[in-house]
C-alpha cells in the first residue's frame, strides 16, 4: 500500500518543528516568532520532500509528528492554567 514512503526522512524533518515547539513552550515569549519560524521551516521541509519525490504519505507523517508534539504542549499549558 505504501511502497515509496520514506519514514525516516519524514521523521527527521519533523524533529525541528518539535524542537521549535518545545522552545516556544519553555521560553514562553516570542510566540509569534516561533510560530513564523515553524511555519517557514515546515513549508521548506514539504518542498524538500516533494523535490526528493516524496509521496503525500511522507508529508502527512511529518505533519502528524510535528502536530502531535504541539498538541501535547498545548495540553500541558492548559493543565498549568487550572
Amino acid at each position: 500500500m505504501f511502497e515509496n514512503v520514506d519514514i525516516v526522512l519524514s521523521l527527521l524533518l519533523a524533529i525541528a518543528p518539535a524542537i521549535l515547539a518545545l522552545a516556544e513552550h519553555f521560553l514562553g515569549k516570542c510566540r509569534t516568532l516561533f510560530l513564523l519560524l515553524n511555519t517557514l521551516y515546515f513549508a521548506a521541509a514539504c518542498l524538500f520532500l516533494l523535490m526528493k519525490e516524496g509521496t503525500l504519505a511522507c508529508l502527512l507523517i511529518a505533519l502528524s509528528a510535528s502536530l502531535a508534539v504541539r498538541l501535547l504542549l498545548e495540553i500541558f499549558e492548559g493543565r498549568k492554567e487550572k
